[in-house]
C-alpha cells in the first residue's frame, strides 16, 4: 500500500463478543485472524469498498478473504 503511494492504519483487529462494535457470530476478529485496515491518500480517508479494490484483490490473489466481497471493503482476513 506504501508503495503505491497510500498510508495505512489498522482500525479493528481484535474483538470480544459483547464489547465494542459488533461483528458477525462467525467474525475471524473474534480469533484474531481479521483486521480492519484504514486506507489514506493525501491524508484523505477513503472509506469506499472500491477504495480497496486493488489491494482486495490482491488480498485474495494470496489465498485470503476480503471483506468487498460483502461491501465492507477495508476489512482483511486469514
Amino acid at each position: 500500500m506504501y508503495l503505491k503511494g497510500y498510508t495505512v492504519a489498522i482500525g479493528d483487529v481484535w474483538a470480544k463478543k459483547g464489547e465494542g462494535r459488533p461483528h458477525s457470530e462467525n467474525s475471524k476478529h473474534y480469533d484474531k485472524l481479521a483486521a480492519d485496515l484504514n486506507l489514506f491518500k493525501n491524508g484523505k480517508y477513503l472509506s469506499k469498498t472500491s477504495d480497496h479494490a486493488f489491494f482486495g484483490a490482491f488480498w485474495k490473489m494470496l489465498g485470503h478473504t476480503w471483506g468487498g466481497d460483502w461491501d465492507d471493503g477495508n476489512h482483511y482476513e486469514f
